[in-house]
């Protein structure tokens, strides 16, 4: 279906900023409500980031961390072990020490530790000598935690991105911009965002006492685990998110962090080329696999290293941990997709099995969501207690279908998409019947998501102008998606499967010929279809080195007659 836009506010902007209209229209589909609006939209600027100081709690952090500095009080940093949480740690770690704090950092294990500061954690940060602890993504409700620093005489300054509940932690400070308006402007930053702007408050107030240093940290350069984090955490990449990734993006390209580029080495990736596909499939995935199957040390070692040996055996490391972490996920989501079979009806998908490597459970929860058109809950009971990870599906908010279960379960937390969970294995059944109560009452009177299109368009105008302009559009994701057209009546010259399930197609379109390519979408092959109707993406397609443009296919179907 077509996306409604205000054509006159279209055409304002077409006009102003001398784009065509079809990228003016992305534009205005994206919220965007004027020129003025869309000329920083193209042209996002550091300028626009906000005060930190709107986040709560902030100031007061960073006036303890200022002092803990002066004091030369040892600093702890606790981070998460996915990218977002490896990211903020190197970060805040890298800030600190530049300024002459005594600063470390541990990283959870996610088989041995599970998520979140505890009071075991905090009892071995203080045997390390820890007089500050600052965790990084998680700790919004780590209750026990933060009870117990108190016990031993720590501050603990909480610095994380998940949603607040009715029961915050009650720690010394709680930065979060969760605890806003989801208007705000910060209210969408990820866990590595927070950190970053704690730390520009911090500057300010070392630069203020005369201890910043001389030359200051450069915080621009730090960008790059920014958009890393930001990007891989699926966060909504508009207003500041958008600003720090952009710019963040920018500073992967330079390649100037050791660690990143060997990894983008080891990945295959070129350096200038790249954008939120590499960081979200080539990038991220190996970043994320040391804290998924084994110890999320390495990742943090390379992102922080400064000798091209050490980063390059860091970097194939994890290159050989993702492909054991994609081998392990084959089996676990084989296994989980013939449990999910079997529940043909309901609210939700719930399975779980002893066998399950808790690293992947989240990735074959997204995969059991998507397919099944569901929210999706997997349980690994090898853990103990049991642990599981949901996947959201249709706009459900699963922490508020999981708060109508909490009675059922240890302990649960996340975001609207994206959940973990802990529960008795006696009460695993009794959960997979409230959960899918839950997601069935949520769900109920909703109707099924089209795909939408952003414009349908004639074939004449699908040109390198077009992508040109369309890639000042990026980064793309969660909330900026990338632009959607539609082609109707095209003809079908040839078809043919490539790679592992791709679909390769040569169309005609008003005399003008192009190739398409529908990744992963084998089960769309139009057979004896000679008109369809395509929904793309158009992009360039450089191959042997010529460069051609490239329909990438969101949607096929047989046109009508």
């Amino acid at each position: 279906m077509l996306g409604e836009a205000d054509e006159r506010l279209v055409s304002a902007i077409a006009s102003k900023l001398c784009i065509s209209r079809l990228t003016a229209r992305v534009l205005v589909r994206r919220g965007v409500a004027g020129p003025d609006i869309a000329e920083s939209f193209l042209k996002p600027s550091l300028e626009g980031i906000p005060d930190p100081a709107s986040i709560p709690d902030l100031r007061r952090a960073s006036a303890r961390i200022a002092e803990a500095v002066g004091r030369r009080e040892r600093i702890a940093i606790f981070g998460d072990y996915d990218v977002d949480g490896i990211t903020g740690s190197a970060l805040l770690a890298q800030f600190l020490r530049e300024v002459g704090a005594d600063a470390f950092v541990r990283l959870p294990n996610r088989m041995q530790d599970g998520y979140g500061i505890t009071p075991e954690v905090v009892d071995r940060l203080r045997d390390e000598g820890a007089g500050l602890i600052v965790t990084v993504d998680n700790g919004t409700s780590a209750h026990e935690a933060a009870d117990r620093a108190r016990e031993v005489g720590l501050d603990l300054i909480v610095t994380d991105h998940h949603t607040v509940g009715a029961r915050p932690s009650d720690a010394w400070a709680l930065v979060n911009p969760k605890r806003l308006d989801p208007s705000s402007e910060t209210y969408h930053l990820a866990g590595c965002g927070v950190a970053f702007m704690l730390c520009v408050d911090l500057r300010r107030l070392l630069r203020e006492s005369g201890r910043a240093g001389s030359p200051e940290p450069n915080l621009k350069r730090t960008l790059d685990l920014v958009a890393l984090g930001t990007i891989a955490d699926a966060v909504p990449l508009t207003g500041v998110n958008r600003i720090l990734a952009h710019a963040g993006l920018r500073e992967i390209s330079l390649a100037q962090r050791t660690g990143i580029r060997t990894l983008l080495d080891v990945s295959g990736t070129e350096h200038m080329r790249v954008g939120t596909q590499a960081v979200g499939f080539r990038l991220g995935p190996r970043l994320n696999a040391a804290g998924r199957i084994g110890d999320p040390s390495d990742s943090l070692k390379l992102l922080m290293s400064d000798d091209a040996s050490e980063a390059r055996e860091l970097a194939k490391r994890l290159d050989c941990a993702n492909g054991r972490r994609q081998t392990i996920q084959e089996s676990c989501l084989r296994q989980a997709l013939k449990r999910a079979s079997a529940q043909a009806e309901g609210g939700a998908i719930v399975v779980d099995s002893e066998g399950w490597h808790a690293g992947v459970i989240g990735i074959v929860a997204a995969k059991l969501a998507e397919r099944f058109s569901r929210p999706a809950v997997v349980i690994t009971r090898d853990a103990t207690p049991p642990r599981g990870s949901c996947r959201s599906f249709g706009g459900i908010d699963l922490m508020k279908a999981l708060d109508e279960c909490e009675g059922l379960l240890i302990r649960h937390g996340g975001h609207k998409d994206a959940a973990g969970l802990s529960i008795d294995a006696e009460r695993i059944e009794d959960f997979s019947e409230a959960f899918a109560e839950a997601c069935s009452r949520h769900m109920a009177g909703a109707p099924p998501r089209p795909v939408v299109l952003d414009a349908v368009v004639e074939a004449d105008s699908i040109d390198g102008q077009l992508i040109a302009e369309l890639s000042a559009l990026a980064p793309f994701g969660e909330g900026n998606p990338e632009p959607l057209f539609g082609l109707g009546g095209a003809r079908l010259v040839s078809q043919r499967l490539v790679g592992s399930g791709h679909l390769k197609l040569s169309i005609e379109a008003d005399g003008r010929a192009f190739q398409a390519i529908g990744f992963g979408m084998n089960s769309l092959l139009p057979g004896d279809a000679r008109s369809i109707d395509l929904a793309f993406t158009p992009e360039h397609n450089t191959y042997n080195g010529r460069t051609t443009i490239q329909l990438r296919l969101r949607d096929i179907s047989q046109a009508e007659v």
